[in-house]
């Protein structure tokens, strides 16, 4: 059995490693959030995003691909975040690992848009809401299962929608998708730690920067 001090060092070690996106809405406020080793985001609202889809690129795909499949990827990302940011989403990131048991991939999305913008088309209840709450402001959870079109078919994802609604401002939907129904229970407990670092202020302000759990998981 480790020694506290032993965790406590670990524990620290796993929050420098996590990675603080802040990025200014359409509405005016600054948005924080923190992610996980194993997870990048895309700021929407940004001037350079197509810069940000071409580096998400070069950092996560290998040199030795396949150039056409790089271009494949560099246009899908490039569309999916078009798309996102056409229906007033002002972040959007994934997140990767690898089941060591399974050998499998396991992969998640995030989205962040204001609550009013936010459709959950073709999905449906899983599960009953329930309220929580986090440092952000009160909390809705809704968890939902829905299909998303592949070159392949449909492929059925979950979705779990965290309906913030902070102090001063409307209400915001932080949205995880992920395929991998077999590791929801695992994977729940990531999206509720990302959710907990949310942060709203006003854009002048500099005292609203996200935080991770120290004792929060790794996507790894």
């Amino acid at each position: 059995m480790s020694e506290p001090s032993g965790a406590a060092e670990r524990a620290n070690q796993e929050t420098a490693l996590w990675s603080p996106v802040s990025v200014l809405a359409w509405t005016g406020e600054r948005v924080g959030i923190a992610l996980p080793p194993g997870w990048t985001a895309l700021r929407l609202t940004a001037p350079d995003l197509v810069q940000q889809v071409e580096r998400l690129v070069a950092e996560h795909v290998p040199a030795q691909a396949a150039p056409t499949l790089r271009a494949e990827l560099n246009q899908e990302w490039q569309r999916l975040a078009r798309v996102s940011a056409a229906a007033g989403a002002v972040l959007f990131g994934f997140g990767g690992a690898v089941d060591a048991d399974t050998d499998q991939v396991v992969t998640a999305s995030v989205l962040l848009a204001p609550q009013h913008l936010y459709q959950a088309a073709d999905e449906g209840p899983v599960g009953p809401e329930h309220a929580m709450t986090l440092p952000a402001g009160p909390t809705v959870c809704r968890p939902r299962l829905g299909r998303a079109p592949t070159p392949v078919g449909d492929l059925v994802e979950l979705g779990i929608e965290y309906v913030v609604t902070p102090p001063a401002s409307p209400a915001w939907s932080l949205v995880f998708r992920t395929p991998a129904l077999h590791h929801v229970e695992e994977l729940v407990v990531v999206f509720d730690a990302i959710a907990g670092t949310l942060r709203f202020s006003a854009a002048g302000d500099k005292d609203h920067s996200p935080q991770a759990d120290p004792d929060g998981p790794a996507f790894s």
